[in-house]
């Protein structure tokens, strides 16, 4: 627990200092999963389900990375 709190005081120490925050922790696939769902609403055919659904598999593996994670 000491050094989950120590590295949790570095990283807000590094980032005040240098103000400038990388994204992190599967970030990416949070964004595409968001890009992928609006692209979707301009979809009018059956492609739409394959994008939605595809967007949800992102999701999905966030949610099982973050439950084996704790």
């Amino acid at each position: 627990m000491e050094r989950a709190l120590h590295d949790a005081l570095c990283i807000v120490k590094r980032t005040l200092e240098s103000n400038v925050v990388v994204a992190g922790g599967s970030a990416v696939k949070s964004a595409l999963s968001v890009y992928l769902e609006y692209l979707a609403t301009t979809i009018g055919s059956w492609e739409q389900l394959a994008v939605v659904e595809f967007a949800e598999a992102l999701l999905i593996i966030l949610e099982v990375l973050s439950v084996n994670a704790a």
